[in-house]
Formats: C-alpha cells, sequence, structure tokens
C-alpha cells in the first residue's frame, strides 16, 4: 500500500517539469500514486508474454515522446523472476543445463533436479544481459548518452532459500552500477554501505530539484566523485515480513562493514518461507 500524499520519483520530477515514464512491473497499490507519463508494458510479464524487442520499441516510443524535455525513464525487466525459462524468443541460443553448473553454496543444498533449476536462472541472467544492452545501445541513437545518468540495480538477491524474502546476504547485497559521463571515474569500485534508499536521493541531487522532508537514503555523488566522506553510514538495516503472506517469516538485521547480525524473532515457529521453496510451482 502507498500513500498517494507521499512523494516519489515519479511526482517530484513531474512537479519539475520532467517527462516521466515507465516499463513493467510497477508493484504499488494503488498505482495512480505513480502518475508516471508514459506506461508501456505495463505487466510484470513474469510469463515473458512480452519479449525484448517490446521493450526496445516501448523505449523508442518515449524517448521520441520526450522531444527536449529532460526525463526520467524506469525499465523493469522480468528475468530476475520466478518462473525461469530455459529459452524463450530466441534467447539463449545455447541454454546451459544442470550438467553445466554448481549450486549457489548458500541455499544449502544439491540435486541434479535444483542444478536444473540453477542453470535456468542463469539462463535467464544471460538473457537480461541481451535485453539490456539492446535497450542500451536504442539509447545511443537518441545522442543523449553523454547527458545521461544510467543506474543499474536489482531490487531482492536471488529467488532461491536463503536468498530473496530474506534479511541473509544474499538476498540483501544486489548489484549497483552507476555510469555518469563526466561527473564520474569510469571503472571506479566503492565499497562503502551503500542501499537502494540512496536512489531517489541521488536522483534529486542531480536533477537539482527540491527534496521533500525527510528523505531517507543519502546521495551517492561523494562516492561517485571519488571522495571519502568522514561521516557516511556505518550500518544498514533490513527487515523482512517474508514478502506474502503464505510466505511469512519475519526476520531483522544489521551489518556494518564486517559483520551481519540476524535476529528472528520467533523462532522454533511454522517456517511458511521454507513451505512456500517446497512448492513444486515455486
Amino acid at each position: 500500500m502507498y500513500s498517494e500524499d507521499t512523494p516519489n520519483v515519479a511526482t517530484m520530477l513531474n512537479a519539475a517539469g520532467y517527462h516521466t515514464g515507465l516499463i513493467g512491473k510497477l508493484h504499488v497499490n494503488p498505482e495512480s500514486a505513480f502518475p508516471f507519463d508514459y506506461r508501456g508494458v505495463p505487466t510484470s510479464n513474469f510469463n515473458r508474454e512480452h519479449g525484448a524487442e517490446d521493450y526496445r520499441d516501448a523505449a523508442k516510443e518515449f524517448w521520441d515522446e520526450s522531444d527536449d524535455r529532460p526525463w526520467f525513464f524506469s525499465v523493469n525487466f522480468p528475468d530476475a523472476y520466478l518462473p525461469f525459462i530455459r529459452k524463450t524468443g530466441g534467447r539463449s541460443a545455447t541454454p546451459q543445463t544442470g550438467d553445466d553448473v554448481e549450486m549457489l553454496p548458500w541455499v544449502g543444498a544439491d540435486s541434479l533436479r535444483l542444478r536444473e533449476v540453477m542453470a535456468d536462472y542463469y539462463n535467464c541472467m544471460a538473457r537480461l544481459d541481451d535485453w539490456v544492452e539492446m535497450l542500451l545501445e536504442e539509447f545511443e541513437r537518441t545522442g543523449q548518452a553523454e547527458n545521461t545518468m544510467i543506474i543499474y540495480f536489482g531490487d531482492h538477491g536471488a529467488q532461491f532459500p536463503r536468498g530473496k524474502c530474506t534479511v541473509f546476504e544474499a538476498g540483501l547485497r544486489v548489484p549497483l552500477i552507476v555510469k555518469w559521463p563526466g561527473h564520474m571515474q569510469p571503472g571506479s569500485v566503492r565499497e562503502e554501505l551503500a542501499s537502494t534508499l540512496d536512489i531517489v536521493p541521488t536522483i534529486v541531487a542531480a536533477t537539482g530539484i527540491k527534496s521533500p522532508p525527510n528523505l531517507t537514503g543519502r546521495p551517492l555523488q561523494p562516492l561517485l566523485n571519488g571522495e571519502t566522506p568522514d561521516a557516511w553510514r556505518k550500518y544498514v538495516f533490513a527487515m523482512t515480513t517474508g514478502s506474502f503472506p503464505r510466505a511469512c517469516f519475519v526476520q531483522q538485521s544489521v551489518r556494518d562493514d564486517r559483520y551481519h547480525l540476524i535476529y528472528s524473532p520467533r523462532p522454533g515457529t511454522r517456517n511458511y518461507q521454507a513451505e512456500a521453496y517446497l512448492d513444486p510451482n515455486h
């Protein structure tokens, strides 16, 4: 649930004259709380009914209608999510099988059936790479690549036990890659603790719009600029309820640059999260 009077990236940038767009999943209720000017592929597309070309064509349509206005564009791809489909739309051309991979060690179990699922997850990741590459190639044709900040990130870890829906390291540690020509050193790697909560403050700082009061998170610009801030955060906190009712398992955690403390306040009770993963459809 999302309160419609709470500022968000769409409402703030719309008010500042930006043309805003979204492709793919919008996981809020009501969706009207995020009034993007443009919507393309308005579905999660978990079953991959829409191929990469649909995303490319929608992106081109958005950029064409932006004219000379500044814009914000969010593209949410489906391939990190279940079902892990081995091949769709001609991709991956040479998919991996269970004989080609090893199980992620933090899952804590191994079998050929699980490795087949693992292989299909990697096939999905390879397809995701293709989709991102195609989108960036289309974007290059707009001539705006040198004047745009690109942020690539995952919203949670891999969808395996002790990954997504948990506060274990594999659930919380996600990719975060930023490209911003002329504003940061290409190829630099930072070890500081960052959070997806930092993305909106980073956008606010980059665009120069007025920040709403009590905005959570920190602009990443000091890290992107190669600075070493004296007062950067020392801790990252997290909580999960298990993501959806039939997978309810409450956890809380705090980590610093060395340790990760995990607290499960109801030990010894029914673990709906584990049961969800035992479902053959999951």
